[in-house]
């Protein structure tokens, strides 16, 4: 970051883009709205190179990340091959004490708060296009679940409490559109089957994760999804504090004594889907079964031994992946001995 001398604040809407700078030299900023389309990007761009005089590499461009309504963005950065930022709009908010509120105060604010941190910046990386392939299939899958439930669902309850008219209406009216959809899913799913099969890599690492027992086929795929194939983490703890299971203490001075707990800060669906997993492994996994029951005869609260389960699949998931050989149950050192390595 020592070639960098101006930083440009994107504020993103899905309708358009506001972008301020920030220099520690001083001098004028820049201000500029534009619609959130590549080619109106790409102007704002050639017109802060000119405005601000100096080359992209001596820019860095920070923005919230808003999902979706960044690609336009995103795109031209990638082919410009500029310095670009994505930073949590929480940590944003966190950092700054804020008086009133716009578009305008806001992307001069992330251009404030780059030049703060820009210790901290992690520069943004583009998404290989197999997991951008692999995201859009397993998202199209949930809304299909949840299209199909949310037409299942009030029948089941309409047959509970006997209303049978409105049973006879949604069996003739809905009961078509859940069989057209639970077909479009299946597709779906053997679409997602071919492409894991089609990709050696990922497919290698599908197979390690499924090894550990109580690991399914989404929790597999959602870790090969979040991590990028297990490129963006080597370390189990930090995997940990990304998924929101990892225990911090709440303790300050003499007076406070809070009880160690998870932080909310966490990809709340992959959470979810290990949260699943680790559920799944208590009732399978011999190991995790054996050890939720010794916490749980020694008084340990249910929820907390939970996460201890989902950290400790986690460590089994990481440890398969970093020395590439299948997950092994927990045998006797008699059998030990016997045994052919892998």
């Amino acid at each position: 970051m020592d070639k960098v001398k101006v930083f440009v604040g994107i504020d993103v809407s899905k309708g358009w883009l506001d972008f301020a700078t920030f220099s520690p030299s001083g001098g004028v900023p820049y201000a500029a709205r534009c619609a959130n389309t590549p080619s109106a990007s790409g102007k704002v761009i050639r017109e802060l190179r000119k405005f601000c005089k100096t080359s992209s590499d001596e820019m860095l461009f920070c923005l919230e990340h808003t999902g979706i309504y960044c690609t336009p963005f995103l795109d031209v950065s990638a082919k410009l091959d500029l310095k670009v930022w994505q930073e949590s709009g929480f940590k944003i908010r966190k950092a700054q004490q804020l008086r009133g509120k716009s578009d305008a105060m806001d992307a001069q604010r992330i251009a404030e708060y780059a030049y703060r941190y820009k210790d901290k910046c992690r520069l943004w990386i583009p998404e290989p296009e197999i997991i951008t392939r692999l995201r859009d299939l397993l998202a199209l899958r949930e809304r299909l679940m949840k299209a199909v439930n949310m037409l299942k669902v009030p029948k089941g309850e309409a047959k509970a409490v006997g209303k049978k008219t409105s049973v006879a209406d949604m069996t003739k009216l809905s009961d078509p559109a859940v069989t057209a959809l639970k077909k479009q899913l299946k597709q779906v799913e053997k679409q997602i089957d071919e492409f894991v099969a089609a990709h050696p890599d990922i497919k290698a690492n599908y197979d390690l994760v499924c090894s550990v027992r109580g690991v399914g086929r989404m929790t597999a795929l959602s870790l090969i999804l979040y991590t990028r194939n297990f490129t963006l983490f080597d370390d189990p703890r930090k995997l940990a504090c990304y998924c929101g299971v990892a225990p911090f203490e709440h303790a300050s001075g003499s007076s406070v004594r809070g009880r160690t707990r998870v932080s909310h800060i966490a990809n709340k669906s992959l959470k979810k889907i290990i949260h699943m997993a680790a559920i799944s492994a208590v009732r399978q996994n011999q190991d995790m079964k054996e050890y939720y029951n010794r916490k749980l005869n020694q008084g340990k609260n249910k929820m907390s031994i939970i996460n201890a389960v989902r950290n400790k699949l986690l460590h089994c998931i990481m440890a398969v992946i970093n020395r590439k050989t299948p997950w092994v149950p927990k045998f006797s050192k008699a059998e030990e001995n016997l045994a052919t390595p892998i």
